[in-house]
């Protein structure tokens, strides 16, 4: 491993473990104490997703398509492909992936909600989007119940990655880097606000910031001298994580990009001479990928039954004209710009002036100075050996990166990722001045 990756001789895994559980715990209250979400009312899109998971639950368990708003034929025409027709034929239905509808639609079971309604999506109205809108706020208060349980559902997934960031910082740059990194996000006014609402944002970076641990806590897997079966393992993971990711949300698959990158920084981190074979890193990233692409292809059983290639080819135009469709019809204010360069000039602005968390607490734009310097020491400590360094540069650079050409809307949730790039890259400075306190005062004496 390189001298810059700092991680706690004394500490075991199982206080390390301890210490993430009790983070965890300390996010779920915090967001669950500060949560705005009114208990009588649905946010944007929260009664969707509520209705999608209780159908996709009650067809995951049971086999039954349980439509409250569809006439006989209706649901008839729905049974010959229930997986892609009828409710699942919404923007929330086949062409997003399963993971988060079943937890949603789990916490609805739960809650005691066992029937779905198409009506809650407006395509579905006898007079389409201009009926009124009472027909449609009905249906919608129906799953009223199942609001609280859903929402649970998203503020442990917001504590679980606020955990998985101060156990990824504290890897790569110390104890002190990881507490910044879990203060920093759960601090965030963005990360509050989405961590109470049914919003699927997080679940895929979960999934990716977990995968990033994993890649970082197994790399002397790669070395010959531990055998096949701890990198066959330790791809199969990876693999799996990357699935959960894209098996949660499309943009989830940017995840599995870093890995080859992972896995390339932990192999030329190996000195020449006990360097194994490049077949190793060639081979886990195969697997891992062959891992991902099936659990993408399990998450998404409205592919099921086409022809793989043609059935994600129809996937990704449908996809990319929901977002056309969502930034054309979106409110103007938040219309986000169709061409590159400006989207690209929207990320810069909302990664220093929006979702950054000194600035959303103070009103100073502090990571002008803090991000570019965080990346700085990341590049250092890159340039100098570490590969947990090196493995979090190429997570921040692919997410960051990927995620600023996918905007639909200039809302905050959107920027998600930029937020974590902010975080991971000041967790990393705080823990190169922790260190340098720490030098300084070990000269002294």
């Amino acid at each position: 491993m390189g001298a810059n990756d700092h991680r706690e001789a004394g500490a075991g895994p199982l206080r390390s473990a301890a210490l993430a559980l009790v983070l965890f715990a300390l996010a779920l209250a915090w967001f669950q104490l500060g949560s705005a979400a009114p208990p009588d009312s649905f946010d944007v899109d929260e009664a969707e997703w509520v209705a999608i998971g209780v159908h996709t639950w009650q067809l995951a368990t049971t086999g039954e398509s349980r439509d409250a708003g569809a006439s006989e034929a209706e649901l008839a025409e729905a049974a010959a492909r229930p997986w892609r027709l009828g409710i699942q034929e919404s923007t929330f239905g086949w062409m997003n992936p399963l993971l988060p509808k079943l937890a949603f639609g789990a916490a609805a079971a739960v809650a005691g909600m066992d029937q779905s309604s198409r009506r809650v999506y407006p395509r579905f109205h006898p007079d389409g989007i201009d009926r009124p809108k009472s027909d449609a706020t009905r249906a919608r208060r129906r799953f009223l119940p199942a609001a609280d349980a859903a929402r649970l559902v998203t503020s442990i997934v917001a504590a679980g990655l606020a955990a998985a960031l101060f156990a990824v910082a504290r890897a790569q740059a110390g104890l002190a880097a990881g507490l910044a990194a879990w203060l920093l996000f759960a601090a965030s006014p963005t990360a509050r606000t989405v961590a109470v609402y049914v919003r699927t944002d997080l679940f895929p970076l979960l999934f990716g910031v977990l995968a990033l641990l994993l890649a970082l806590t197994r790399a002397r897997d790669l070395g010959g001298a531990r055998g096949w079966r701890p990198l066959v393992a330790w791809a199969l993971a990876l693999g799996a994580l990357c699935g959960a990711a894209v098996g949660s949300k499309l943009n989830g698959a940017l995840v599995s990009f870093a890995v080859p990158l992972w896995l390339a920084a932990a192999w030329l981190a190996i000195p020449r001479g006990e360097r194994p074979s490049i077949l190793r890193p060639l081979a886990a990233a195969v697997t891992a990928g062959l891992v991902c692409a099936g659990l993408f292809w399990v998450t998404l059983p409205g592919l099921w039954g086409d022809p793989p290639l043609e059935a994600v080819g129809e996937l990704l135009r449908t996809w990319k004209n929901s977002l056309a469709q969502m930034s054309r019809f979106g409110p103007a204010d938040l219309a986000a710009p169709r061409d590159f360069l400006p989207r690209l000039g929207l990320s810069f602005q909302r990664l220093f002036f929006g979702n950054e968390p000194l600035f959303e607490l103070t009103g100073v734009a502090l990571g002008l100075a803090t991000v570019p310097l965080g990346l700085a020491v990341l590049v250092r400590s890159a340039w100098r050996g570490s590969i947990a360094a090196r493995q979090v540069l190429a997570f921040v650079l692919v997410v960051g990166a990927g995620s600023s050409i996918w905007v639909p809307h200039d809302r905050p949730r959107f920027f998600l990722p930029l937020l974590l790039v902010a975080v991971l890259a000041q967790a990393a400075l705080v823990g190169a001045l922790a260190q340098l306190a720490v030098r300084r005062r070990a000269a002294a004496q």
